[in-house]
């Protein structure tokens, strides 16, 4: 059986694989740049099963865009496994950094996001130094790997055999997204994405809110890999703002819910609470609202 992981991991690198540059196009003079989210989740979550653990989160195109940095940054930490996570238009970021990962580290690579829901097992042909890929929602999938359970019982993987690439069955979703850990935005640098531009396209000190996961639409031409649609309460939502209007001055809140406004009572009742605290903030709803929901 193929040894995934050579020693109980210690220290874990968890990169936001992008090219902001591309993104956004030559001509701008500034790139686009947003807290992690979904790596700050999965640091958070994995942090409290796994409190021995040390983690790190870059973002490649802002704190390593050039070789040099990357490799510095893998000397200096030593990683035992690195967590990449990426979307299908930024492939060749993620073949660079798995190519730096495999030549100057002896860390397992671990792929997520929704790249690996695109591609399946295509990803381990586009990137030939994969062995470990996460599909669909991967808090407790990823908690699994570094626990040292046995690869071929983890629900939610893709792994490499020498017999070829094996999917097992998906994992079960967290059913209350309320108990899960708030993002790690200790492990992120707040004034350093006060300086780029957010998803509203401003520069301003950044907090993203994912207040719900999936949605109650089936949209043709919407990529979603969760299954129907779980929501935060208004009290668990409020009390982020909170922690993150205390502890980092964050007065720019954005959502990225595929649609906020999906339960009207739930976003009200955030609006209230809000209100009542006579808190001073700014919401961009910047992925999606729906005028016609009463």
């Amino acid at each position: 059986m193929t040894a995934y992981f050579r020693n109980k991991p210690t220290r874990v690198l968890l990169v936001e694989s992008n090219n902001m540059g591309k993104w956004v196009g030559t001509t701008m003079p500034y790139e686009m740049h947003v807290p992690p989210l979904g790596l700050m989740y999965l640091a958070s979550y994995a942090r409290t099963a796994l409190p021995e653990i040390d983690f790190r989160i870059v973002e490649s195109s802002l704190s390593c865009p050039d070789d040099e940095r990357f490799i510095h940054i893998l000397n200096e930490f030593k990683p035992d496994v690195v967590g990449i996570r990426s979307i299908a238009f930024f492939l060749e970021e993620l073949q660079r950094i798995a190519s730096l990962v495999h030549a100057h580290s002896d860390a397992t690579l671990v792929a997520g996001g929704p790249i690996v829901q695109a591609y399946k097992s295509r990803l381990f042909e586009e990137v030939p130094e994969l062995g470990i890929a996460v599909k669909g929602e991967g808090e407790q999938v990823f908690v699994n790997l570094l626990s040292g359970v046995p690869v071929p019982t983890i629900a939610g993987v893709l792994y490499r055999t020498d017999e070829g690439v094996v999917e097992n069955e998906d994992q079960v979703e967290v059913a209350d997204i309320d108990s899960l850990p708030f993002p790690a935005y200790d492990l992120i640098d707040p004034d350093q994405y006060q300086g780029q531009l957010s998803y509203a396209y401003n520069h301003r000190r950044q907090g993203v809110l994912l207040t719900s996961r999936g949605c109650v639409y089936n949209c043709t031409f919407c990529f979603s890999h969760w299954k129907g649609i779980r929501l935060r309460s208004a009290a668990n939502i409020f009390e982020e703002i909170i922690e993150l209007h205390g502890q980092h001055g964050i007065e720019d809140f954005y959502i990225v819910d595929d649609i906020f406004n999906v339960d009207l009572k739930r976003s009200f009742a955030l609006f209230d609470l809000i209100l009542a605290a006579g808190l001073k903030l700014r919401l961009y709803f910047v992925n999606g609202l729906r005028a016609d929901i009463t």
